[in-house]
């Protein structure tokens, strides 16, 4: 099968990779979509396995024999190692039925942003309905993903932090009001423009997300006191400290929880949102050269939602 493998020499499009073989739990995935995520090309062989991605859409081709909640036939989606592949292992207890009316795209564009974003809001930070919300760096695959969430969870505001290009684009995800870091944050910080502690969850997706971005400092500043800035990014000691000491603070950092989610990627399901695809990686089809292009461009931190691939240009649910 054709695969996206990690080597030393980086990530590498391999033509005849050797179909995974099911552990126990696991089904067989004939894979339909696939997005990327940073953490493909961030993470290791050694953490991730040698196939690259986790995001999947697909067909269920086989199933070990303790798996009763899927059937060969059955259309997931889900997290799998090695999405992007002709054929991919998943734990069946890390998928969700495929509603009919979703397509194999969107479907794939949905797991990990959407389940981190779940799980920061209403889990870490524990919004509640009318609560602020602050999300940074919000016209990327989580920061869309949250701005949906948090009117599904029933915030009452939500500011979103992007660049201007990216204003109708967050406005239409849900955002009621856009701060420009480009323009607005120039001259002048969350402070000046919102007064201390306005914030009930600040939920951060831009720091330490390539460039050296740091938006602690500031995002604390108009944090309400006893309330929560979570991020999803961040630098060795934010890590140290989150990983070592947990909750019960201002700030730390999440990393998203895959097991167990089934009733998660159910509710992301009927909730009646739309992932936003990046124009031109919106399904395009998974070839080496498309892949290939697809992780320069994430690298380059300018995508506008998920970048997304079908094994055939024409799969669609």
């Amino acid at each position: 099968m054709f695969a996206l493998v990690r080597t030393r020499a980086g990530l590498q499009w391999d033509p005849a990779f050797p179909k995974p073989k099911l552990k126990a739990g696991q089904v067989l995935l004939k894979v339909q979509g696939a997005a990327v995520n940073p953490v493909d090309y961030k993470v290791g062989k050694a953490l991730l396995g040698p196939v690259v991605g986790l995001d999947v859409s697909g067909i269920v081709e086989e199933v070990a024999s303790d798996v009763k909640e899927l059937s060969i036939g059955d259309e997931v989606f889900g997290r799998a190692s090695g999405s992007l592949a002709e054929f991919a292992a998943a734990d069946a207890k890390k998928l969700a039925r495929k509603p009919t009316t979703m397509s194999w795209a969107d479907a794939a564009a949905f797991p990990t942003a959407y389940l981190t974003s779940l799980q920061v809001l209403r889990d870490v930070a524990k919004m509640q309905r009318q609560d602020k919300l602050l999300v940074i760096g919000a016209s990327g695959g989580c920061g869309i993903a949250a701005l949906q969430l948090a009117k599904a969870l029933g915030a009452g505001e939500v500011v979103a932090i992007c660049s201007g290009a990216n204003k109708e684009l967050c406005t239409s995800a849900g955002a009621d009001r856009v701060v420009d870091y480009k323009t607005d944050l120039a001259s002048n910080s969350l402070q000046d423009i919102f007064g201390p502690a306005y914030f009930d969850v600040i939920y951060d997706c831009a720091t330490n997300s390539g460039g050296g971005e740091n938006y602690k400092a500031m995002g604390l500043a108009v944090l309400k006191q006893g309330s929560i800035m979570v991020a999803i990014n961040g630098f060795a000691m934010d890590w140290i400290i989150s990983l070592l000491c947990g909750g019960g603070r201002s700030h730390m950092l999440h990393l998203t929880k895959a097991d167990g989610n089934p009733a998660d990627l159910a509710y992301i399901a009927s909730a009646n949102l739309k992932p936003v695809l990046h124009q031109g990686f919106d399904g395009l089809q998974m070839t080496e050269q498309n892949v290939l292009n697809g992780f320069e461009l994430l690298k380059s931190r300018r995508t506008r939602g998920k970048i997304v691939f079908t094994v055939q240009a024409q799969a669609q649910a």
